[in-house]
This record gives C-alpha cells, sequence and structure tokens, in this order.
C-alpha cells in the first residue's frame, strides 16, 4: 500500500485567519458524464512516480460530491466537476516516497482540502481521507479514468 497525501484548496472565500482566496479559472470542456458511465481504467500504476498524465474520479459519497483530478506530468492539478473544468497556479502534486501530496482549489464554499490517500495496486484504487479550512472532512475512494 502507498501513503497518499492530497491538499485541496478553495477560493472566493476568506480563510478563518486568512486573506480571501481568489477564485480557480474555468475551462471551457464538454459536459462531464457520471463515474457510473465512463469506464473505470484496468490499468494499475506499479508506482506514484507513474501518476503523472493521469485522470482519477470518484465520489465523495457524504458529501455527494463526483470530482475527476487530472494529475499533470509537470506536477501541476487540474479537476472536473459536473460544473466545468477548473486549474489554479496553486493546485499541484508530488510524491515523496509512498506519499502523494495533492492540492486543489475548490471554489468559495469549502476551503482549502488537504487529502491523505493510500493507493492499493492491488485494486488500482486510491483511498483519499480530507479536512478542508471550513471543516469539510470526508473518506473516498478514486479510480483511474481510462
Amino acid at each position: 500500500m502507498v501513503t497518499v497525501l492530497l491538499a485541496a484548496g478553495v477560493t472566493g472565500c476568506a480563510a478563518p485567519s486568512g486573506p480571501p482566496l481568489e477564485e480557480p479559472s474555468v475551462v471551457a470542456s464538454s459536459p462531464t458524464s457520471s463515474v457510473d458511465e465512463q469506464d473505470a481504467s484496468s490499468n494499475v500504476l506499479t508506482s506514484l512516480d507513474e501518476l503523472g498524465g493521469t485522470e482519477w474520479t470518484g465520489l465523495d459519497e457524504t458529501y455527494n460530491d463526483r470530482v475527476t483530478f487530472l494529475f499533470g506530468t509537470d506536477g501541476s492539478l487540474s479537476y472536473r466537476t459536473a460544473e466545468g473544468t477548473f486549474t489554479d497556479p496553486a493546485d499541484t502534486w508530488s510524491v515523496d516516497g509512498d506519499t502523494l501530496v495533492f492540492q486543489a482549489t475548490f471554489g468559495g464554499r469549502y476551503g482549502v482540502a488537504s487529502h491523505t490517500a493510500t493507493y492499493d495496486a492491488a485494486t488500482g484504487e486510491l483511498t483519499v481521507e480530507y479536512t478542508t479550512t471550513t471543516n469539510r472532512q470526508s473518506t473516498y475512494t478514486l479510480r483511474q479514468v481510462d
């Protein structure tokens, strides 16, 4: 198992004790389909070092939020929801040993979220736990998208 740390940021609101955050930019995209309509990838990473250039999707059942994360080969990150595709220069990912560090900026109501995830090569899934600066917490699973 590989431990993964993910952090997601939210913009458009003030952090409890910090300056207001900027809204992430929206990138034009075609409508997204649900995870049920997308094929989960049969590709399995042998190492988190292979994460660049891949997309991972899942449903946070606690809040009924579906999201797809796009891990850039340059360490950048963007994400896609039903509202569109979003990117922010502060959104990045990196691997430190068996840990993936990840930040995504979601917008005003969620704040910056820090994620920790474990990668299971047998199932090809990332199990993700996160906490936001607005005290939102949850655990969910991400699966690679073809």
